[in-house]
């Protein structure tokens, strides 16, 4: 039977290695390189970067997760006014009039209900809005909301009773 010997080094930190055989001489002078350039290492540097990788990678998770909003809204410029249009007893009120009007541009926009009694208008720019409710029929008062502020990525949603 023959026997094979094999080499191996298992590479420690310098503060708890312990020699294998004749390692002793090269650990010395690994010990020494150590005290004298700890930059050239060759077990310090890649630990050293290991460490820097991990640091940037977990200050790049905690930007990214404190700001979500502002990443979220970076393409958005617009907003949307939505509500319902009832009656006085409460029943949804089909094919109202719904006239939204900007007050810094006097953009007007209408949109008539749903039979649900449902209005939505979107891609509005941000800013203060006066909406006039006027029913289909004239048995019904007009409504006027004035000064509703809608903001950048907004969902503003209106309940109008007429």
């Amino acid at each position: 039977m023959r026997r094979i010997a094999v080499q191996y080094t298992i590479r420690r930190p310098h503060s708890i290695s312990r020699p294998l055989g004749d390692e002793t001489a090269a650990l010395s002078q690994s010990r020494m390189l150590h005290r004298a350039m700890p930059n050239a290492c060759t077990f310090c540097v890649p630990r050293r970067l290991v460490f820097t990788i991990a640091v940037a990678l977990l200050a790049a998770m905690l930007v990214h997760q404190a700001a979500p909003e502002a990443s979220a809204q970076a393409g958005t410029t617009t907003g949307i006014i939505r509500g319902t249009v009832r009656d006085p007893l409460g029943d949804p009120m089909e094919g109202a009039v719904v006239v939204l009007q900007h007050r810094e541009t006097d953009l007007r926009t209408s949109v008539e209900t749903s039979s649900s009694g449902t209005f939505a208008r979107t891609l509005l720019p941000p800013g203060t809005y006066d909406l006039t409710v006027k029913a289909a029929t004239d048995d019904f008062s007009t409504e006027r909301i004035r000064g509703a502020r809608l903001r950048v990525g907004e969902m503003l949603d209106l309940a109008v009773a007429l």
